[in-house]
């Protein structure tokens, strides 16, 4: 049987330990985050993918990762559909906040300038800082968000997410 790979929040089916210089996922599975719903790929119906149902109005798609020490990895990936090459942006933000304080974390923008299925790879250097950040050893959440930092929403924008995976070695960002 073919496995079908969607997002999923590691706290609810808990984690594995992987060996060094292993990529680690972080969300495969069959439940939803926030703002999504898990429904049928749209180029491949015996595929299941997550929906962001609210990408076309500016709302974020957040989760919270069981593992918090993302120190191993040098990379953050995620597959990504998009409808149509529509030339807006999401901002990627990866929380890493100080007990007791808001606002600290990393942040990539990325533009939607493909249609179809893409994955986007994006080393750890690639992204930059906001405020003070612990580091990337505790990551409290990470969210996709198409509204804010000078993004605007595609009203009709249908985005798909898959496979978010840590990545032990990558390239530049793709």
């Amino acid at each position: 049987m073919k496995r079908i790979n969607v997002l999923i929040v590691m706290a609810v089916i808990g984690t594995s330990s992987m060996a060094w210089g292993e990529d680690k996922i972080l969300f495969d599975g069959s439940k939803a985050v926030s703002s999504a719903e898990v429904k049928a790929d749209p180029e491949n119906a015996d595929n299941k993918a997550l929906f962001w149902f609210g990408a076309n109005k500016g709302s974020g798609l957040t989760a919270v990762p069981a593992d918090k020490d993302w120190s191993a990895y040098t990379a953050f990936s995620f597959k990504m559909y998009a409808n149509e090459a529509d030339g807006h942006e999401i901002m990627i933000t990866c929380d890493s906040n100080p007990e007791g304080s808001q606002g600290n974390y990393y942040f990539k923008k990325i533009k939607i300038d493909w249609k179809g299925w893409k994955t986007i790879t994006i080393p750890f250097t690639e992204f930059k800082v906001s405020r003070n950040v612990i580091g990337w050893n505790c990551i409290y959440r990470f969210s996709i968000c198409t509204k804010g930092w000078g993004c605007e929403p595609n009203p009709n924008a249908e985005y798909y997410i898959d496979d978010i995976t840590l990545v032990s070695s990558a390239e530049k960002a793709k």
